[in-house]
């Protein structure tokens, strides 16, 4: 997780143009300077355009700041008619803001309780009836329509504007925010400032997305062209300017580190180079466009922090706000995007035009899309468009960078939390430091196999199926292979073998040692085993591992591979025998050699490579009583798995009594269990009898019992 956290900047607008980093000070200046020196007594009326989020609030800010530095300064009042949005009294509340603008006592006075008797006045009258005639017809409709007992309105309204040419005081109201009106109340605000509230010494700017409003008065009755219409209006249009060269990109760059601030995050330059510049910046357009990305990306980091990648939480958070359909299609179905890159060799032809086609007919310049999604999701091809561009697409790393395109990984940016059952960057980076201890790293091993998950699998199988990612970061090698010959086993019966698929922890034991000890000398690795063989406590891990090792000379069914290639030499590993027969009888001679896992194995290995009669001393000692005999029968017998087409597999077990033959004739055995009372066996062990008896059948029939094919079918004679 991050060390700090940093603070979400609120989407409001600037005060200052001390705190101005886009450019837009000047601009405000220059506006200032036009209204304070330039406007011309009667109503003027500026309009400032710009699109949702691109400044215009902040620049009225300006544009006030610099009017109050002015000598005799202008009134400055404000209002923001979104603010009553869906009354009926807007234009009542807007002479109200009016009025509370204008200073106290003398001819204010009398200026404000006349706008009060207006405002009264207007509030009688029905809202549709004001805005619904054209602004020209306003003066005579005051004559005909208005009742006897309404206060003459025409009236006070000239009496309010020769009061206003004498004070010979400037006015300026400022009315932001029209574009985020109904399209009738918009009518009404133009209705306002241009038939109603048009008196001498006042300045209205109003700031709004031109092509909002233009459209709202394209719906008017007796407008025609809305555009036409709101050029006779507006007698100044002033547009946001541009943000100043690379301002946007610098707000929202540092905006980023603030975020990250001193943190070691999983970054790459010269894609984030890449990324940012033809995928993300394009998209930025507005300093609301800065904020709410910014944003979304801090969330996102808090919750997150190193266990994601950065450019990738950047790109997907851009993904959701700038392209939000191909955002939620990827969300909900992140099989299609995320599976191996290499698993389908129809990947190229794979139609995923589902994730662009929200965008408009006309819309041209669809590449930031297309790159963020290059870059995401390597998976998804981008039609017939060029991006001239490639990233890595090294599928093995994607999991140890964290990204979003490695399934496993998929939904901590989804969920913004770990999965259950998945190991943190600074946890795993925890335990890499112990690997210069075997001891250490062992203990930190068996901690991990206690730590609970969603799936059946302990945190130590999820660490051990990443570690090869980080072999570089290992500290001492050789302490790494000890360790696992000091809790391999522990490690081994918490997660076993499932199938022939999933080999578990024993699998990814044997993997990870063999790359530790590939391209060392054989002496140096006799060494390293001999040692850990010794010292360790893990005899079937011992076992298991020496005869995968002889399989390269060519034993247990297999065929010997070069020379050169063979990790050890055969003497090497007839002196490993020796080792490993010692520690199996170490664990004998403490009593604990029942504790191992997959005994068999070690059992047969034992007889195999000791030339003692310990194995059938051991045996002959176990059995003397008839829980002692189950116990060996019981250690033979072997578990498949078989189903059909659509139904679930079933555990088969079966027995080949010949594995028992070492360590105890099987005719004995055979004897013993004859001599049983039946009555008196245990559900597990008249089991066990029936196995034998089965497997004793299969024997005498020239069948294979150590088959499971046998045992399901007869077969293989």
């Amino acid at each position: 997780m991050p060390s700090r956290e940093s603070e979400l900047r609120a989407d409001s607008a600037l005060e200052s143009p001390n705190h101005d980093q886009l450019g837009y000070g000047d601009f405000a200046e220059n506006l200032a300077n036009t209204i304070h020196s330039r406007i011309p007594s009667n109503e003027f009326i500026i309009g400032i355009y710009g699109q949702w989020g691109s400044g215009k609030s902040t620049i009225l800010n300006f544009v006030e700041h610099e009017l109050n530095q002015k000598e005799n300064p202008p009134l400055v009042t404000r209002f923001n008619p979104w603010w009553f949005s869906g009354q009926s009294d807007l234009i009542e509340k807007f002479f109200s803001q009016l009025s509370a603008g204008l200073d106290t006592g003398g001819e204010y006075d009398e200026i404000r309780d006349n706008l009060s008797k207006l405002a009264d006045g207007l509030s009688r009258v029905p809202l549709s009836t004001i805005t619904g005639i054209p602004s020209g017809k306003f003066l005579a409709w005051f004559s005909d329509t208005i009742q006897s007992e309404t206060p003459d309105l025409e009236g006070l309204k000239d009496e309010i504007a020769d009061a206003l040419r004498d004070l010979d005081q400037q006015i300026v109201v400022f009315i932001d925010d029209i574009d985020r009106l109904t399209e009738s109340e918009i009518r009404q605000m133009f209705r306002l400032v241009k038939a109603v509230a048009d008196f001498p010494n006042i300045t209205y700017v109003l700031a709004f997305d031109q092509e909002v409003v233009i459209e709202a008065l394209d719906r008017e009755q007796g407008v025609g062209n809305g555009r036409e219409y709101l050029n006779k209006i507006i007698q100044l249009p002033q547009r946001v300017p541009i943000p100043a060269e690379d301002s946007l990109n610098h707000f929202f760059t540092e905006r980023l580190e603030s975020i990250v601030q001193d943190d070691d995050v999983i970054f790459d330059e010269s894609t984030w180079q890449t990324v940012y510049m033809r995928g993300i910046q394009p998209l930025i357009q507005t300093p609301r466009d800065v904020i709410r990305l910014a944003n979304a990306v801090d969330t996102s980091y808090q919750a997150l922090g190193r266990d994601a990648n950065f450019i990738d939480i950047v790109g997907l958070e851009a993904l959701q706000i700038f392209h939000t359909p191909a955002y939620e299609k990827i969300r909900s179905n992140p099989v299609r995007y995320t599976a191996d890159i290499y698993s389908s060799g129809n990947a190229e032809d794979e139609d995923y035009s589902e994730l662009w086609e929200h965008l408009n007919e006309d819309e041209q310049d669809s590449e930031p899309l297309h790159v963020l999604l290059r870059y995401l999701f390597p998976r998804v091809k981008t039609g017939g468009l060029k991006l001239g561009l490639t990233f890595s697409r090294t599928n093995a790393t994607y999991r140890k960078r964290r990204r979003v395109c490695h399934p496993d990984v998929f939904p901590y940016y989804f969920r913004q939390t770990i999965p259950k059952g998945e190991l943190s960057i600074g946890e795993i980076e925890a335990t890499l430091e112990l690997t210069d201890d075997a001891d250490e790293f062992g203990d930190r091993l068996h901690e991990l196999t206690t730590r609970e998950t969603d799936s059946d699998r302990s945190l130590a199988h999820t660490f051990l199926s990443q570690f090869s990612n980080y072999m570089d970061t290992v500290r001492v090698e050789e302490e790494v292979v000890k360790s696992f010959h000091v809790v391999g086993d522990e490690l081994i019966e918490t997660d076993p073998a499932r199938n022939t698929f999933d080999d578990g922890n024993r699998g990814h034991l044997l993997r990870l040692t063999f790359e530790l000890l590939d391209g060392r000398p054989k002496e140096r690795n006799f060494e390293l085993l001999r040692h850990s063989i010794q010292q360790g406590d893990s005899p079937y891990f011992a076992t298991y591992l020496l005869g995968i090792l002889l399989q390269e000379h060519g034993e247990y069914g297999s065929d010997a591979i070069k020379t050169e290639s063979r990790k050890l030499d055969r003497d090497q590993l007839e002196v490993l025998k020796q080792d490993v027969v010692s520690l199996i009888e170490e664990r004998t001679s403490k009593n604990i050699l029942l504790e191992t896992p997959n005994l068999s194995l070690v059992l047969t290995r034992w007889v195999e490579w000791t030339g003692s009669e310990t194995p059938t001393q051991w045996a002959e000692e176990l059995i003397e009583d008839k829980e002692g005999l189950f116990t060996l029968i019981r250690i033979f017998v072997k578990e498949g798995r078989h189903g059909t087409v659509g139904a679930p597999k079933q555990t088969v077990k079966y027995l080949d009594p010949t594995d028992i033959d070492p360590f105890i004739d099987i005719a004995e055995v055979e004897h013993r269990l004859e001599s049983l009372d039946r009555q008196e066996l245990g559900e597990d062990e008249h089991a066990l009898v029936t196995l034998f008896e089965k497997g004793q059948e299969l024997i005498e029939e020239g069948k294979d019992p150590g088959s499971l094919e046998v045992w399901l079918f007869g077969e293989r004679s």
